[in-house]
């Protein structure tokens, strides 16, 4: 197959390169810096399309090689997935304040790298597809966000969340909120019924989500250098570019974003009950098409066991008749017998007749019960 996309090693032990090169070598072209100033040196003329960035190298470490090629314009763009042995918090957060991608903690295995760096080759190819279009979407969102009050960004998103029935509209319906204020975000809503990772490029980067979700719990605002989370139970999002010279600008959005984040856990709290409503609705339309059936079933069963009754009945009454000329009985004795016999006999069918009644009244129930269900 033809490499579209190359990949570029920046770690001062070579040894790594060679450990990497038999996984990615059929799909990519490789190249290895052994520091980041070798880095900066080579990157203009091979200008690869992903980074895999060592933390821990002598002189220019990782993260800050990392803040350069992102405060760079011609490098900024390029995904950088760092290669580190360390796993904590603190590492990745580091790591993600100075514009990293995605983490992959050493040792990791062949088919691991393969797929962190497939999430990255997808991140560009998303960015390819972007870009075309990126200045007719900021300006039409400066203008949208003009002609709109920042309160009424906030009605227009409450407003419009009650069409949204599923947390993907949800999620996208908050990122455009928040992209009337100029905005570049991440959201995260977690349910019972599911979980939407999303940014303005799509799905989130694997360690924004890492991110958003080790954050989720750490109180209701977290700010960290020129980024802010906003938190509730269900719902946060990830502010990047909050604009730190502006005090009164960047309380307006703290407090206004709050709002919206607040509607939107309302709304994926009513999405939760709809579900649990459809949920239901479609267990007891199962159950009420299990009892129609049943009773249905009953029904005829009671009737074939009343035929067969009367059957029996005339049966019984015939062998009394018919015994009478052995029992030497008076006339009196005889019609005594067959009057007794007989209103037993009506008396079997009567009560039939009223588990027959029975049955219906069942039915009215289960029918009236179903025009319920089918107006729910």
């Amino acid at each position: 197959m033809s490499k579209q996309f190359s990949v570029m090693l920046i770690d001062d032990d070579p040894f790594n390169f060679e450990l990497i090169k038999p996984a990615l070598e059929q799909e990519y072209e490789l190249y290895f810096a052994s520091s980041g100033e070798e880095c900066f040196e080579m990157i203009h003329k091979q200008k690869p399309d992903i980074v895999l960035l060592d933390i821990d190298m002598p002189g220019m470490d990782g993260y800050e090689t990392c803040r350069r090629l992102k405060n760079n314009p011609e490098t900024q763009q390029i995904p950088v997935t760092f290669v580190s042995g360390y796993d904590s918090l603190d590492e990745r957060l580091a790591g993600y304040q100075v514009g990293g991608d995605d983490y992959v903690v050493k040792p990791f295995s062949t088919e691991e790298l393969r797929n962190k760096v497939q999430i990255a080759v997808k991140s560009v190819q998303q960015k390819q597809l972007l870009q075309q279009d990126m200045n007719s979407a900021i300006s039409t969102a400066m203008v949208a966000m003009t002609s709109s009050g920042e309160l009424g960004v906030v009605v227009n998103f409450l407003r419009e969340s009650f069409a949204c029935d599923n947390l993907d509209d949800l999620a996208s319906n908050i990122l455009d909120s928040f992209n009337h204020y100029g905005l570049n975000c991440s959201v995260q809503i977690r349910s019972n019924i599911g979980v939407a990772n999303k940014n303005a490029s799509g799905t989130n980067n694997p360690l924004e989500m890492a991110l958003l979700e080790r954050l989720a719990t750490k109180g209701r605002i977290v700010d960290f250098g020129t980024r802010t989370i906003i938190n509730f139970e269900r719902v946060s999002i990830l502010i990047k570019n909050m604009p730190m010279e502006s005090a009164d600008k960047y309380g307006r959005i703290k407090d206004n974003g709050a709002l919206i984040i607040e509607g939107a856990e309302a709304r994926v709290k009513a999405i939760e009950a709809e579900n649990i409503i459809k949920e239901q609705k479609n267990a007891l339309s199962i159950a009420m098409a299990h009892a129609q059936e049943t009773l249905l079933n009953i029904e005829t069963i009671q009737k074939k066991h009343k035929v067969e009754s009367v059957q029996i009945m005339d049966e019984l009454s015939k062998n009394v008749e018919d015994s009478f000329a052995h029992l030497a009985l008076s006339e009196e004795q005889e019609n005594h017998l067959v009057q007794t016999t007989q209103s037993a006999v009506g008396k079997a069918l009567t009560l039939q007749d009223a588990g027959m009644k029975v049955d219906e009244n069942l039915r009215e129930v289960i029918n009236s019960l179903q025009r319920v269900v089918d107006r729910w």
